[in-house]
Protein backbone atom coordinates (compact mmCIF):
# COMPACT_ATOMS: atom_id res chain seq x y z
CA UNK A 1 0.00 0.00 0.00
CA UNK A 2 2.48 2.29 0.90
CA UNK A 3 4.75 1.45 -1.68
CA UNK A 4 2.00 2.69 -4.11
CA UNK A 5 1.48 5.94 -2.70
CA UNK A 6 2.52 8.94 -4.67
CA UNK A 7 5.42 10.64 -2.80
CA UNK A 8 5.68 14.59 -2.86
CA UNK A 9 9.20 15.49 -3.34
CA UNK A 10 10.43 18.99 -2.39
CA UNK A 11 12.66 21.51 -4.83
CA UNK A 12 15.56 23.12 -3.82
CA UNK A 13 15.40 26.25 -5.19
CA UNK A 14 18.60 27.60 -3.82
CA UNK A 15 20.66 25.01 -5.34
CA UNK A 16 19.10 25.50 -8.27
CA UNK A 17 20.45 28.94 -8.27
CA UNK A 18 23.63 28.15 -6.65
CA UNK A 19 24.24 25.22 -9.44
CA UNK A 20 23.59 28.37 -12.18
CA UNK A 21 25.96 30.85 -10.55
CA UNK A 22 28.87 28.29 -10.44
CA UNK A 23 31.17 28.44 -13.04
CA UNK A 24 32.95 25.55 -12.16
CA UNK A 25 30.22 23.27 -12.17
CA UNK A 26 27.21 24.10 -14.27
CA UNK A 27 24.01 23.06 -13.69
CA UNK A 28 22.28 19.97 -14.94
CA UNK A 29 18.60 21.16 -14.19
CA UNK A 30 17.16 24.35 -13.22
CA UNK A 31 13.66 25.65 -12.71
CA UNK A 32 12.21 28.50 -15.34
CA UNK A 33 9.44 28.72 -12.97
CA UNK A 34 11.33 29.82 -10.34
CA UNK A 35 10.89 33.32 -8.61
CA UNK A 36 14.35 34.47 -9.61
CA UNK A 37 14.18 32.80 -12.89
CA UNK A 38 15.61 35.03 -16.22
CA UNK A 39 12.84 33.54 -17.86
CA UNK A 40 10.07 34.23 -16.02
CA UNK A 41 9.01 37.76 -15.44
CA UNK A 42 8.47 38.82 -12.09
CA UNK A 43 5.12 40.30 -13.32
CA UNK A 44 3.18 37.23 -14.00
CA UNK A 45 5.53 35.07 -11.10
CA UNK A 46 2.83 34.98 -8.13
CA UNK A 47 3.40 31.64 -5.66
CA UNK A 48 1.02 32.70 -3.78
CA UNK A 49 -1.96 33.60 -6.12
CA UNK A 50 -4.82 31.83 -5.60
CA UNK A 51 -5.39 29.12 -8.63
CA UNK A 52 -9.57 29.04 -7.83
CA UNK A 53 -10.96 31.77 -9.61
CA UNK A 54 -13.68 31.71 -8.05
CA UNK A 55 -12.00 33.52 -5.00
CA UNK A 56 -9.75 35.48 -6.80
CA UNK A 57 -11.05 39.17 -6.74
CA UNK A 58 -8.81 40.65 -9.34
CA UNK A 59 -9.87 41.45 -12.93
CA UNK A 60 -8.50 39.01 -15.31
CA UNK A 61 -7.58 39.40 -18.76
CA UNK A 62 -9.90 38.33 -21.51
CA UNK A 63 -8.24 36.28 -24.17
CA UNK A 64 -7.81 37.98 -27.74
CA UNK A 65 -10.05 37.09 -30.75
CA UNK A 66 -8.88 36.14 -33.76
CA UNK A 67 -9.89 39.26 -35.98
CA UNK A 68 -9.02 41.18 -33.05
CA UNK A 69 -5.32 39.60 -33.23
CA UNK A 70 -5.05 39.77 -37.20
CA UNK A 71 -6.04 43.60 -37.24
CA UNK A 72 -3.36 44.33 -35.09
CA UNK A 73 -0.78 42.77 -37.00
CA UNK A 74 -2.40 44.47 -39.72
CA UNK A 75 -1.80 47.63 -37.83
CA UNK A 76 2.00 46.64 -36.54
CA UNK A 77 2.82 45.96 -40.60
CA UNK A 78 1.14 48.64 -42.56
CA UNK A 79 3.43 50.11 -44.87
CA UNK A 80 3.98 53.67 -45.51
CA UNK A 81 3.14 55.07 -49.55
CA UNK A 82 7.17 55.04 -49.97
CA UNK A 83 7.48 51.98 -48.85
CA UNK A 84 5.13 50.55 -50.72
CA UNK A 85 6.51 52.06 -54.21
CA UNK A 86 9.86 51.16 -53.48
CA UNK A 87 8.17 47.50 -53.47
CA UNK A 88 6.68 47.77 -56.45
CA UNK A 89 9.69 49.19 -58.00
CA UNK A 90 11.73 46.21 -56.32
CA UNK A 91 8.90 43.45 -57.84
CA UNK A 92 8.64 45.06 -61.59
CA UNK A 93 12.64 45.02 -61.82
CA UNK A 94 12.91 41.68 -60.60
CA UNK A 95 10.02 40.65 -63.23
CA UNK A 96 12.06 42.46 -66.31
CA UNK A 97 15.05 40.68 -65.16
CA UNK A 98 13.48 37.60 -65.26
CA UNK A 99 11.33 37.51 -68.51
CA UNK A 100 14.67 39.04 -70.08
CA UNK A 101 16.75 36.09 -68.60
CA UNK A 102 14.20 33.79 -70.22
CA UNK A 103 14.20 35.30 -73.19
CA UNK A 104 17.84 35.73 -73.87
CA UNK A 105 18.04 32.16 -72.61
CA UNK A 106 15.54 30.77 -75.16
CA UNK A 107 16.77 32.47 -78.16
CA UNK A 108 20.31 31.27 -77.21
CA UNK A 109 18.64 27.96 -77.06
CA UNK A 110 16.95 28.52 -80.82
CA UNK A 111 20.42 30.02 -82.00
CA UNK A 112 22.34 26.69 -80.82
CA UNK A 113 19.91 24.22 -82.33
CA UNK A 114 19.83 26.27 -85.78
CA UNK A 115 23.46 26.11 -85.96
CA UNK A 116 23.72 22.70 -85.15
CA UNK A 117 21.43 21.71 -87.42
CA UNK A 118 23.08 23.49 -90.21
CA UNK A 119 26.09 21.65 -88.93
CA UNK A 120 25.02 18.67 -88.95
CA UNK A 121 22.29 18.57 -91.84
CA UNK A 122 23.02 19.92 -95.42
CA UNK A 123 20.38 21.50 -97.41
CA UNK A 124 18.57 19.51 -99.53
CA UNK A 125 18.60 20.77 -103.25
CA UNK A 126 17.71 19.77 -106.66
CA UNK A 127 18.40 20.84 -110.50
CA UNK A 128 17.50 21.60 -113.88
CA UNK A 129 19.43 22.17 -116.87
CA UNK A 130 18.94 25.35 -118.50
CA UNK A 131 17.16 24.90 -122.19
CA UNK A 132 15.35 27.49 -124.15
CA UNK A 133 11.39 28.18 -124.17
CA UNK A 134 8.55 30.20 -124.68
CA UNK A 135 6.41 31.87 -122.06
CA UNK A 136 2.92 33.74 -123.00
CA UNK A 137 2.02 35.80 -119.83
CA UNK A 138 -0.82 37.64 -122.56
CA UNK A 139 -4.51 38.48 -121.15
CA UNK A 140 -7.43 37.68 -124.15
CA UNK A 141 -10.20 40.91 -124.48
CA UNK A 142 -12.91 41.13 -126.15
CA UNK A 143 -13.46 45.05 -128.00
CA UNK A 144 -15.60 47.22 -130.08
CA UNK A 145 -13.97 49.36 -132.65
CA UNK A 146 -14.65 53.13 -132.81
CA UNK A 147 -14.29 54.95 -135.81
CA UNK A 148 -14.88 58.32 -137.74
CA UNK A 149 -16.34 57.68 -140.64
CA UNK A 150 -19.44 58.86 -143.00
CA UNK A 151 -21.76 56.52 -145.37
CA UNK A 152 -22.56 57.44 -149.15
CA UNK A 153 -25.44 56.49 -150.77
CA UNK A 154 -26.14 55.73 -154.49
CA UNK A 155 -28.28 58.80 -156.34
CA UNK A 156 -28.55 56.89 -159.33
CA UNK A 157 -29.52 53.29 -160.73
CA UNK A 158 -26.56 50.99 -162.14
CA UNK A 159 -23.98 48.74 -161.64
CA UNK A 160 -21.29 49.40 -159.52
CA UNK A 161 -18.00 49.79 -159.98
CA UNK A 162 -14.86 50.86 -158.26
CA UNK A 163 -12.51 53.15 -158.86
CA UNK A 164 -10.30 53.84 -155.91
CA UNK A 165 -10.07 50.08 -153.92
CA UNK A 166 -10.76 48.36 -150.72
CA UNK A 167 -8.42 50.77 -148.22
CA UNK A 168 -6.86 53.19 -150.75
CA UNK A 169 -7.36 57.14 -150.05
CA UNK A 170 -9.09 59.68 -151.93
CA UNK A 171 -8.44 62.81 -152.00
CA UNK A 172 -11.55 65.31 -151.02
CA UNK A 173 -14.00 65.43 -154.20
CA UNK A 174 -12.13 62.56 -155.86
CA UNK A 175 -14.10 59.98 -157.45
CA UNK A 176 -14.54 56.78 -155.82
CA UNK A 177 -16.84 54.65 -157.35
CA UNK A 178 -19.67 55.02 -160.30
CA UNK A 179 -22.90 53.71 -161.30
CA UNK A 180 -23.12 52.78 -164.73
CA UNK A 181 -26.15 51.84 -167.40
CA UNK A 182 -24.71 48.18 -168.53
CA UNK A 183 -26.76 47.64 -171.73
CA UNK A 184 -25.95 51.07 -173.62
CA UNK A 185 -22.85 51.21 -171.93
CA UNK A 186 -21.70 47.56 -173.21
CA UNK A 187 -22.27 48.82 -176.93
CA UNK A 188 -20.56 52.13 -176.65
CA UNK A 189 -17.80 50.22 -174.94
CA UNK A 190 -17.55 47.51 -177.65
CA UNK A 191 -17.38 50.06 -180.04
CA UNK A 192 -14.18 51.90 -178.45
CA UNK A 193 -12.58 48.53 -178.13
CA UNK A 194 -13.14 47.79 -181.97
CA UNK A 195 -11.42 51.38 -182.35
CA UNK A 196 -8.80 50.96 -179.61
CA UNK A 197 -7.69 47.85 -181.16
CA UNK A 198 -7.04 49.94 -184.57
CA UNK A 199 -5.07 52.03 -182.67
CA UNK A 200 -3.06 49.62 -180.65
CA UNK A 201 -2.79 47.90 -184.28
CA UNK A 202 -1.27 51.32 -185.94
CA UNK A 203 0.74 51.93 -182.30
CA UNK A 204 2.98 48.53 -182.56
CA UNK A 205 3.94 49.53 -186.21
CA UNK A 206 5.69 52.13 -185.26
CA UNK A 207 7.03 51.21 -181.68
CA UNK A 208 10.48 51.47 -182.31
CA UNK A 209 10.19 55.24 -183.16
CA UNK A 210 7.82 56.38 -181.63
CA UNK A 211 7.75 60.08 -179.60
CA UNK A 212 5.92 58.23 -176.76
CA UNK A 213 7.94 54.86 -175.76
CA UNK A 214 8.82 56.02 -172.63
CA UNK A 215 5.43 56.82 -171.66
CA UNK A 216 4.41 53.38 -173.28
CA UNK A 217 7.27 51.42 -171.14
CA UNK A 218 6.61 52.59 -167.61
CA UNK A 219 2.97 51.88 -167.98
CA UNK A 220 3.61 48.31 -169.17
CA UNK A 221 5.90 48.20 -166.66
CA UNK A 222 3.09 48.99 -163.94
CA UNK A 223 0.90 46.48 -165.62
CA UNK A 224 3.16 43.51 -165.24
CA UNK A 225 3.95 44.54 -161.23
CA UNK A 226 -0.03 44.63 -160.75
CA UNK A 227 -0.24 41.07 -162.38
CA UNK A 228 2.32 40.03 -160.34
CA UNK A 229 0.97 40.88 -156.94
CA UNK A 230 -2.42 39.41 -157.73
CA UNK A 231 -0.06 36.04 -158.11
CA UNK A 232 1.15 36.51 -154.82
CA UNK A 233 -2.36 37.12 -152.94
CA UNK A 234 -4.59 34.87 -154.49
CA UNK A 235 -4.42 32.26 -151.91
CA UNK A 236 -6.39 34.64 -149.79
CA UNK A 237 -9.41 33.83 -148.56
CA UNK A 238 -10.95 37.42 -148.85
CA UNK A 239 -11.24 37.94 -152.52
CA UNK A 240 -11.40 42.19 -151.76
CA UNK A 241 -7.60 42.31 -153.54
CA UNK A 242 -9.23 41.16 -157.01
CA UNK A 243 -11.15 44.19 -156.92
CA UNK A 244 -8.51 46.08 -156.62
CA UNK A 245 -6.05 44.68 -158.56
CA UNK A 246 -8.75 45.18 -161.48
CA UNK A 247 -9.12 48.97 -160.58
CA UNK A 248 -5.36 48.84 -161.09
CA UNK A 249 -5.18 47.30 -164.54
CA UNK A 250 -7.69 49.25 -166.01
CA UNK A 251 -6.64 52.17 -164.47
CA UNK A 252 -2.95 51.45 -166.29
CA UNK A 253 -5.12 50.13 -169.95
CA UNK A 254 -6.94 53.77 -169.82
CA UNK A 255 -3.64 55.66 -169.66
CA UNK A 256 -2.01 53.53 -172.00
CA UNK A 257 -5.05 53.95 -174.22
CA UNK A 258 -4.45 57.92 -173.93
CA UNK A 259 -1.11 57.80 -174.56
CA UNK A 260 -1.87 55.76 -177.93
CA UNK A 261 -4.86 58.24 -178.66
CA UNK A 262 -2.51 61.36 -178.37
CA UNK A 263 0.12 60.19 -180.62
CA UNK A 264 -2.76 59.11 -183.43
CA UNK A 265 -4.11 62.80 -182.78
CA UNK A 266 -0.52 64.18 -183.79
CA UNK A 267 -0.67 61.96 -186.92
CA UNK A 268 -4.38 63.19 -187.71
CA UNK A 269 -5.48 59.80 -187.26
CA UNK A 270 -9.17 59.53 -187.50
CA UNK A 271 -9.94 56.36 -185.10
CA UNK A 272 -8.21 58.91 -182.27
CA UNK A 273 -11.22 61.50 -182.56
CA UNK A 274 -13.49 58.42 -182.61
CA UNK A 275 -12.48 57.84 -179.44
CA UNK A 276 -12.59 60.49 -177.87
CA UNK A 277 -15.97 60.77 -178.88
CA UNK A 278 -16.97 57.45 -177.41
CA UNK A 279 -15.31 58.72 -174.02
CA UNK A 280 -17.82 61.88 -174.00
CA UNK A 281 -20.51 59.52 -174.66
CA UNK A 282 -19.61 56.79 -172.06
CA UNK A 283 -19.13 59.47 -169.53
CA UNK A 284 -23.45 60.26 -170.34
CA UNK A 285 -23.67 57.04 -169.06
CA UNK A 286 -21.94 56.77 -165.68
CA UNK A 287 -23.02 58.50 -162.59
CA UNK A 288 -19.74 59.27 -160.65
CA UNK A 289 -19.92 59.01 -156.84
CA UNK A 290 -17.31 61.45 -155.55
CA UNK A 291 -16.09 61.63 -151.53
CA UNK A 292 -16.70 65.31 -149.75
CA UNK A 293 -13.62 65.09 -147.67
CA UNK A 294 -10.63 63.10 -148.29
CA UNK A 295 -9.78 60.03 -146.35
CA UNK A 296 -10.11 55.81 -146.65
CA UNK A 297 -12.15 53.98 -148.94
CA UNK A 298 -13.89 51.21 -147.60
CA UNK A 299 -16.90 49.20 -149.46
CA UNK A 300 -17.69 47.09 -145.64
CA UNK A 301 -20.70 48.72 -144.44
CA UNK A 302 -22.07 47.35 -140.98
CA UNK A 303 -25.25 49.95 -140.46
CA UNK A 304 -23.45 51.31 -137.23
CA UNK A 305 -21.05 53.67 -138.65
CA UNK A 306 -23.05 57.09 -137.97
CA UNK A 307 -23.27 55.25 -134.14
CA UNK A 308 -19.93 54.73 -133.26
CA UNK A 309 -17.90 57.78 -133.51
CA UNK A 310 -15.44 58.68 -130.95
CA UNK A 311 -17.94 61.37 -129.57
CA UNK A 312 -19.97 58.32 -128.40
CA UNK A 313 -17.67 56.87 -126.28
CA UNK A 314 -18.39 58.44 -123.57
CA UNK A 315 -22.02 57.17 -123.75
CA UNK A 316 -21.20 53.48 -124.50
CA UNK A 317 -22.11 51.64 -121.09
CA UNK A 318 -20.75 47.97 -120.16
CA UNK A 319 -25.01 46.95 -120.77
CA UNK A 320 -24.65 48.40 -124.49
CA UNK A 321 -21.46 46.77 -124.97
CA UNK A 322 -22.23 43.12 -124.56
CA UNK A 323 -25.37 43.42 -126.73
CA UNK A 324 -22.94 45.25 -129.68
CA UNK A 325 -20.43 41.71 -128.73
CA UNK A 326 -23.52 39.34 -129.28
CA UNK A 327 -25.38 41.09 -132.42
CA UNK A 328 -23.15 42.38 -134.21
CA UNK A 329 -22.04 40.33 -137.79
CA UNK A 330 -19.48 40.28 -140.29
CA UNK A 331 -20.26 43.66 -142.82
CA UNK A 332 -21.24 43.52 -145.98
CA UNK A 333 -19.74 44.25 -149.31
CA UNK A 334 -21.58 46.71 -151.38
CA UNK A 335 -23.10 45.16 -154.24
CA UNK A 336 -22.22 45.06 -157.86
CA UNK A 337 -25.38 46.02 -158.93
CA UNK A 338 -26.44 48.68 -156.24
CA UNK A 339 -30.17 50.90 -156.75
CA UNK A 340 -30.90 53.93 -155.70
CA UNK A 341 -30.68 55.30 -152.00
CA UNK A 342 -28.75 52.37 -151.14
CA UNK A 343 -25.02 52.84 -149.68
CA UNK A 344 -22.14 52.80 -151.77
CA UNK A 345 -19.24 52.88 -149.76
CA UNK A 346 -18.17 54.83 -146.42
CA UNK A 347 -14.89 57.15 -145.76
CA UNK A 348 -13.11 57.18 -142.62
CA UNK A 349 -12.27 60.46 -142.30
CA UNK A 350 -9.94 60.76 -138.79
CA UNK A 351 -6.61 58.47 -138.67
CA UNK A 352 -6.86 57.70 -135.38
CA UNK A 353 -9.32 54.95 -134.22
CA UNK A 354 -10.32 53.51 -130.69
CA UNK A 355 -10.93 50.23 -129.08
CA UNK A 356 -13.37 50.13 -125.91
CA UNK A 357 -12.97 47.16 -123.67
CA UNK A 358 -14.20 46.17 -120.36
CA UNK A 359 -12.48 44.03 -118.18
CA UNK A 360 -12.80 42.79 -114.07
CA UNK A 361 -11.67 45.24 -111.60
CA UNK A 362 -8.59 43.50 -110.25
CA UNK A 363 -7.10 43.28 -113.50
CA UNK A 364 -8.15 46.87 -114.12
CA UNK A 365 -5.76 48.11 -111.85
CA UNK A 366 -3.09 47.12 -113.83
CA UNK A 367 -3.75 49.85 -116.26
CA UNK A 368 -2.48 53.26 -115.68
CA UNK A 369 -4.11 56.01 -118.41
CA UNK A 370 -1.99 57.43 -120.65
CA UNK A 371 0.43 54.20 -120.49
CA UNK A 372 1.44 52.68 -123.86
CA UNK A 373 0.07 48.93 -124.45
CA UNK A 374 0.72 46.83 -126.88
CA UNK A 375 -2.02 44.72 -128.44
CA UNK A 376 -1.87 41.45 -130.31
CA UNK A 377 -4.61 40.55 -132.80
CA UNK A 378 -5.23 36.81 -134.36
CA UNK A 379 -6.78 38.12 -137.31
CA UNK A 380 -3.17 40.05 -138.08
CA UNK A 381 -1.04 36.72 -137.14
CA UNK A 382 -0.82 38.05 -133.72
CA UNK A 383 1.40 40.88 -134.64
CA UNK A 384 1.38 43.60 -132.42
CA UNK A 385 -0.27 47.15 -132.50
CA UNK A 386 0.86 49.88 -129.92
CA UNK A 387 -2.29 52.00 -128.53
CA UNK A 388 -2.40 54.06 -125.52
CA UNK A 389 -4.52 54.15 -122.96
CA UNK A 390 -7.02 57.20 -123.69
CA UNK A 391 -9.38 56.40 -120.46
CA UNK A 392 -9.83 54.31 -117.58
CA UNK A 393 -13.55 54.45 -116.10
CA UNK A 394 -15.08 52.18 -113.09
CA UNK A 395 -18.17 50.83 -113.86
CA UNK A 396 -19.45 48.59 -111.19
CA UNK A 397 -17.32 45.64 -110.59
CA UNK A 398 -15.87 46.37 -113.99
CA UNK A 399 -13.40 48.99 -115.69
CA UNK A 400 -13.55 50.41 -118.78
CA UNK A 401 -10.67 50.55 -120.89
CA UNK A 402 -10.37 52.97 -124.39
CA UNK A 403 -7.17 52.33 -126.29
CA UNK A 404 -6.00 54.94 -128.74
CA UNK A 405 -3.58 54.54 -132.06
CA UNK A 406 -3.48 55.76 -135.07
CA UNK A 407 -1.69 52.74 -137.34
CA UNK A 408 -2.87 49.91 -139.58
CA UNK A 409 -6.37 51.27 -139.76
CA UNK A 410 -6.71 49.40 -142.93
CA UNK A 411 -6.31 46.12 -141.24
CA UNK A 412 -9.65 46.82 -139.86
CA UNK A 413 -11.52 48.41 -141.73
CA UNK A 414 -14.68 45.42 -142.02
CA UNK A 415 -14.38 44.84 -138.41
CA UNK A 416 -16.38 46.11 -135.65
CA UNK A 417 -16.37 43.43 -132.83
CA UNK A 418 -12.61 42.07 -132.15
CA UNK A 419 -11.41 39.68 -129.56
CA UNK A 420 -7.13 41.26 -128.62
CA UNK A 421 -4.32 40.01 -126.32
CA UNK A 422 -2.13 42.47 -124.01
CA UNK A 423 0.93 40.98 -122.63
CA UNK A 424 4.04 39.23 -124.74
CA UNK A 425 2.67 35.70 -126.46
CA UNK A 426 5.42 33.19 -127.18
CA UNK A 427 8.36 34.64 -126.41
CA UNK A 428 11.75 32.34 -126.74
CA UNK A 429 14.63 32.73 -124.50
CA UNK A 430 16.03 30.88 -121.74
CA UNK A 431 13.21 29.65 -119.41
CA UNK A 432 13.81 29.25 -115.51
CA UNK A 433 11.72 28.51 -112.86
CA UNK A 434 10.99 31.41 -110.53
CA UNK A 435 11.68 29.89 -107.57
CA UNK A 436 15.87 29.18 -108.50
CA UNK A 437 16.09 33.30 -108.48
CA UNK A 438 18.04 34.77 -105.81
CA UNK A 439 19.27 38.67 -105.42
CA UNK A 440 22.62 39.56 -104.16
CA UNK A 441 23.30 43.08 -103.13
CA UNK A 442 25.99 44.70 -104.65
CA UNK A 443 27.90 47.75 -103.44
CA UNK A 444 28.25 50.80 -105.90
CA UNK A 445 32.49 52.39 -106.24
CA UNK A 446 32.83 55.00 -108.87
CA UNK A 447 35.09 54.08 -111.43
CA UNK A 448 37.27 56.98 -110.67
CA UNK A 449 38.41 54.97 -107.56
CA UNK A 450 39.35 52.02 -109.22
CA UNK A 451 43.16 51.45 -109.26
CA UNK A 452 45.59 48.35 -110.27
CA UNK A 453 48.38 47.36 -107.87
CA UNK A 454 50.45 44.91 -110.04
CA UNK A 455 47.53 42.11 -111.03
CA UNK A 456 45.30 43.49 -108.61
CA UNK A 457 42.17 45.46 -109.29
CA UNK A 458 41.54 47.53 -106.01
CA UNK A 459 40.24 51.04 -104.48
CA UNK A 460 42.43 52.48 -101.59
CA UNK A 461 40.13 52.95 -97.92
CA UNK A 462 40.96 55.10 -95.51
CA UNK A 463 41.52 53.49 -92.23
CA UNK A 464 42.31 55.80 -89.36
CA UNK A 465 45.30 57.81 -90.91
CA UNK A 466 46.26 55.66 -93.35
CA UNK A 467 45.13 54.63 -96.77
CA UNK A 468 45.09 51.04 -97.24
CA UNK A 469 44.32 48.91 -100.33
CA UNK A 470 41.70 46.29 -100.82
CA UNK A 471 41.51 44.39 -103.57
CA UNK A 472 37.94 44.13 -105.44
CA UNK A 473 36.11 41.05 -106.94
CA UNK A 474 34.38 43.41 -109.70
CA UNK A 475 31.29 41.64 -110.61
CA UNK A 476 29.98 44.28 -113.75
CA UNK A 477 30.48 48.16 -114.80
CA UNK A 478 27.35 50.11 -115.24
CA UNK A 479 27.42 54.19 -116.19
CA UNK A 480 30.97 55.22 -114.74
CA UNK A 481 30.46 52.59 -111.56
CA UNK A 482 31.99 48.89 -110.86
CA UNK A 483 29.81 47.13 -108.47
CA UNK A 484 31.12 44.28 -106.03
CA UNK A 485 29.31 41.86 -103.91
CA UNK A 486 28.36 43.48 -100.36
CA UNK A 487 30.13 40.43 -97.84
CA UNK A 488 28.78 41.30 -94.55
CA UNK A 489 30.31 41.03 -91.51
CA UNK A 490 34.02 40.42 -94.03
CA UNK A 491 36.11 43.11 -92.49
CA UNK A 492 38.76 42.64 -95.27
CA UNK A 493 36.04 43.62 -97.98
CA UNK A 494 34.29 47.11 -98.98
CA UNK A 495 31.50 47.93 -96.73
CA UNK A 496 28.75 50.02 -96.39
CA UNK A 497 29.89 53.93 -95.02
CA UNK A 498 33.52 52.96 -95.82
CA UNK A 499 35.74 56.18 -96.95
CA UNK A 500 37.54 55.70 -100.20
CA UNK A 501 40.15 57.59 -101.16
CA UNK A 502 41.56 58.70 -104.65
CA UNK A 503 44.84 57.69 -105.50
CA UNK A 504 46.04 61.10 -107.30
CA UNK A 505 43.93 64.08 -106.37
CA UNK A 506 43.60 62.25 -102.79
CA UNK A 507 39.52 63.48 -102.75
CA UNK A 508 37.81 61.41 -100.38
CA UNK A 509 33.93 59.48 -101.08
CA UNK A 510 31.74 57.48 -98.91
CA UNK A 511 30.23 54.31 -100.10
CA UNK A 512 26.50 54.86 -99.60
CA UNK A 513 24.76 53.38 -102.63
CA UNK A 514 23.73 49.54 -103.31
CA UNK A 515 22.25 47.83 -106.10
CA UNK A 516 19.67 44.55 -105.99
CA UNK A 517 20.95 42.06 -108.75
CA UNK A 518 18.91 39.02 -109.61
CA UNK A 519 20.52 35.66 -110.43
CA UNK A 520 20.38 32.12 -110.39
CA UNK A 521 23.03 29.63 -108.56
CA UNK A 522 25.13 27.53 -110.98
CA UNK A 523 26.57 24.55 -109.80
CA UNK A 524 28.72 23.53 -113.08
CA UNK A 525 31.74 23.19 -110.80
CA UNK A 526 32.11 22.52 -107.05
CA UNK A 527 30.47 25.59 -105.64
CA UNK A 528 27.41 27.67 -106.34
CA UNK A 529 28.57 30.40 -108.34
CA UNK A 530 26.37 33.52 -108.80
CA UNK A 531 25.23 34.02 -112.36
CA UNK A 532 23.52 37.85 -112.74
CA UNK A 533 20.44 37.58 -115.06
CA UNK A 534 18.19 40.29 -116.21
CA UNK A 535 14.23 38.81 -116.59
CA UNK A 536 12.72 39.83 -120.09
CA UNK A 537 9.19 38.45 -119.12
CA UNK A 538 7.59 36.30 -116.47
CA UNK A 539 4.77 34.67 -115.74
CA UNK A 540 3.13 33.32 -112.27
CA UNK A 541 6.04 30.86 -112.73
CA UNK A 542 8.34 30.75 -114.99
CA UNK A 543 11.00 33.65 -116.17
CA UNK A 544 12.50 34.29 -119.77
CA UNK A 545 16.10 35.24 -119.66
CA UNK A 546 17.75 36.87 -122.80
CA UNK A 547 21.12 35.90 -123.82
CA UNK A 548 22.76 39.68 -123.84
CA UNK A 549 25.51 41.31 -121.92
CA UNK A 550 23.45 42.26 -118.87
CA UNK A 551 22.77 38.07 -118.44
CA UNK A 552 25.32 35.56 -117.73
CA UNK A 553 23.30 32.60 -117.73
CA UNK A 554 23.95 30.62 -120.70
CA UNK A 555 22.23 27.48 -122.00
CA UNK A 556 22.67 24.17 -120.47
CA UNK A 557 24.03 25.66 -117.16
CA UNK A 558 22.84 23.28 -114.29
CA UNK A 559 20.96 25.50 -111.71
CA UNK A 560 19.73 25.27 -108.45
CA UNK A 561 16.19 24.94 -108.62
CA UNK A 562 14.86 26.01 -104.96
CA UNK A 563 18.43 27.74 -103.35
CA UNK A 564 16.07 29.24 -100.27
CA UNK A 565 18.89 28.05 -98.23
CA UNK A 566 22.25 27.79 -100.01
CA UNK A 567 24.83 30.58 -99.79
CA UNK A 568 26.82 32.02 -102.29
CA UNK A 569 29.52 29.77 -102.98
CA UNK A 570 28.47 27.66 -100.89
CA UNK A 571 30.36 24.25 -101.57
CA UNK A 572 28.58 20.78 -103.50
CA UNK A 573 29.62 18.71 -100.82
CA UNK A 574 27.58 20.33 -98.16
CA UNK A 575 24.75 19.99 -100.21
CA UNK A 576 22.38 17.38 -100.18
CA UNK A 577 21.06 16.82 -104.31
CA UNK A 578 18.57 14.80 -104.84
CA UNK A 579 17.78 14.49 -108.38
CA UNK A 580 21.63 12.69 -108.73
Amino acid sequence: MNSNKKTSKTIDFDATKRQRSSKNNPPAYFNPYSKNSEYNPPSYYNPTRNLNPLNDNRKTAQPKSPELRRKQMKEQNKLSKSQIRKNHKRRKRHFVIKVSAIMLSTVLVIWGGISLKDTLIYPKISYQIVQAGKIDNSMAFEGLIIRDEKVYYGEDKGDLQYIIGEGEKVRKNGAVCALVNDSALAQTQEEKDKTSTEIYNAADTRKAFSYYQDDVYQIDHEINNTINKFYSERMKESTEYVYAIRNQLERSMDRRTEVYVEEQEDLNNSAAKKIMALDSKMNTLKYISKAEESGIVSYKIDGQESYFTSEMIDQIQYTMFKEIQASTTQPAMSSSADTKEMPLYKIVTADSWYIVSYVEAEAGENFRPEQSYQLFFETMDNRGINFKLKAKKAEDERVKLVFETNEQIDDFLGERTIVFSIGNKNEEGLKVPLQAVVEQNMIRIPTEYKVQQGEDIGVYRKNGEVAEFVKLNIQYEKDDAIYVFQEIGQLESIQINDLLVHKESGKETKIEQMETRQGVYVINGKIAQFKAIEIHLQNNEYALIKENSQSELKALDKIISNPKSIKRDQLLQHMNIQNE
